[in-house]
Order: structure tokens, then C-alpha cells, then sequence
């Protein structure tokens, strides 16, 4: 694989495709996108998009995809909000969502 990564204060974006080269062999794209404005010395707007594509070669199906999504407020170290996740399965794409509330913490 080969990561591409851009970081500054407000943003982080990471693009990350991917191919396994053993005998069940995957191929897969990542990309990550936070934005994360200042609004003031304490507060930060919070925002996330996920988004992976997962294919397995030997059956040339489908294997995972997904999207993830946030959006909230960061005071200093913590964050939280609202968000989504996106998932599809298998083959045939089953899928499963869920929604609700985030908390995070920053430890370092």
C-alpha cells in the first residue's frame, strides 16, 4: 500500500489504497477527511468522513464498504456530536446502519 497524508490544524485528510499479493488477495481504498475549524481558544467545530471500498479478487465480488460520519463540537481534549455508520457486506451488499452519539477523548 501507499499513504498519502495531509495534516495542518483545521485539517486531516488520509488516502490509504491497498492490495494484499498472497493467494486470497483484497484490494482497498481508504480515505479519511476531518475538518476541525477554530471557533475559539476552546472550541473547535468537529467533522469526520470515513469512507473504505473493500474487493476480494480470487471470487471478484464484494467484500466491505462502508461510510462513517461525524459532526460535532471539541472542547479542548473532548469531542462529541452526532454520527453515522454506513455498512455494506459480502457479495450481495448487505447492509447495516446505525446512528446515534459520539464522545471522544484525546489522550496524548
Amino acid at each position: 500500500g501507499v499513504m498519502y497524508n495531509y495534516v495542518n490544524p483545521d485539517w486531516l485528510v488520509v488516502v490509504y489504497p491497498r492490495v494484499d499479493l498472497s493467494k486470497d488477495s483484497n484490494v482497498e481504498g481508504l480515505v479519511l477527511v476531518e475538518y476541525k475549524p477554530k471557533i475559539n481558544d476552546n472550541w473547535r467545530f468537529y467533522s469526520r468522513i470515513q469512507g473504505l471500498y473493500a474487493y476480494t479478487t480470487n471470487i471478484e465480488k464484494h467484500s466491505r464498504s462502508y461510510i462513517q460520519a461525524r459532526a460535532g463540537l471539541s472542547f479542548k481534549e473532548f469531542t462529541f456530536g452526532v454520527g453515522t455508520n454506513i455498512d455494506y457486506y459480502g457479495p450481495i451488499r448487505h447492509n447495516e446502519n446505525s446512528f446515534g452519539g459520539f464522545v471522544s477523548v484525546l489522550l496524548f
